[in-house]
């Protein structure tokens, strides 16, 4: 039997009392998703799974281009940010954060005003005829100013976690700063970026307030799972359709989190066993 000091009772307390009321709320959305239905009830039929299979497969491989976008934008600027000093080094730290701190709608209308014809950004883009609004190009872009934020803060704090020593040693023989990169910081922090990639990803699939603003809800077009879900629960009254997609959502919530959690568990103890 764990014996428990005086000194833990308001810890535990606290502990359990979270644990007991997110469990609860879990379980009780999904004791709903089978209240007074059976499970074959969830299942839409096949027309509706056509519009289904389409939210799928557009989340699916946007999502890809966010991540592989904020992987390739966002590790740099961590790499950066973690291992230089440099004037007005705060803000730019700053700025990157607000999109984690901005409700989801204000990210969405300040990528609207971006891409405006008025705007540098947005000239430029229209000059070349790029789609971007009601276009899944809106959602990538979208989705990867929400998304990035989040890769760009993990990489940020494994990279800043990696002694020093070891990137001056590789400096001294003679490595590039780009060898160091890629030889030294990334395979360290592998773990690390990976729950960063992870976090990123999830973001963006369940994005839906900004997606919605700049890419309207087009069916088989700027439908992803989350739009669809809104949409075909609350506008066309379809209710096999919500209920399956929230069913989706939740399971792949549960995975994303337990992967999440192994990965930083892994990478706390190797960092444990450096020390």
């Amino acid at each position: 039997m764990i014996k428990v000091s005086p000194g833990e009772t308001p810890f535990r307390i606290s502990l359990w009392s979270i644990w007991i009321f997110y469990t609860l709320a879990i379980l009780l959305l999904l004791g709903g998703l089978f209240t007074d239905r059976e499970i074959g009830s969830m299942i839409p039929g096949p027309d509706d799974m056509e519009e289904v299979y389409a939210a799928l497969w557009l989340t699916s491989w946007t999502s890809a281009w966010v991540l592989a976008l904020s992987l390739l934008l966002g590790l740099p600027t961590a790499y950066m940010l973690a291992t230089r000093q440099f004037r007005g080094k705060v803000l730019v730290e700053s700025i990157i954060d607000v999109p984690m701190a901005l409700p989801p709608v204000v990210c969405g209308v300040a990528v609207l005003f971006a891409l405006s014809p008025t705007s540098p950004l947005g000239a430029f883009v229209t000059a070349r005829g790029i789609p971007v609004l009601f276009h899944p190009i809106g959602i990538i872009l979208v989705q990867t100013f929400i998304a990035a934020p989040y890769l760009v803060r993990h990489a940020r704090e494994a990279f800043a976690s990696v002694p020093n020593r070891y990137l001056q040693a590789a400096r001294v023989a003679g490595a590039s700063e780009g060898r160091v990169f890629f030889r030294v910081c990334i395979p360290l922090c592998l773990r690390q970026i990976g729950a960063g990639a992870l976090t990123a990803w999830a973001r963006a699939i369940g994005e839906f307030g900004a997606t919605l603003l700049i890419v309207g809800a087009m069916p088989f077009k700027t439908q992803t799972m989350a739009i669809s879900l809104y949409v075909n629960g609350f506008m066309a009254a379809k209710k096999d359709v919500m209920f399956f997609m929230a069913f989706l959502f939740v399971i792949l919530s549960i995975a994303v989190m337990a992967l999440l959690k192994l990965l930083t568990s892994n990478s706390r103890s190797a960092h444990e066993q450096e020390a």
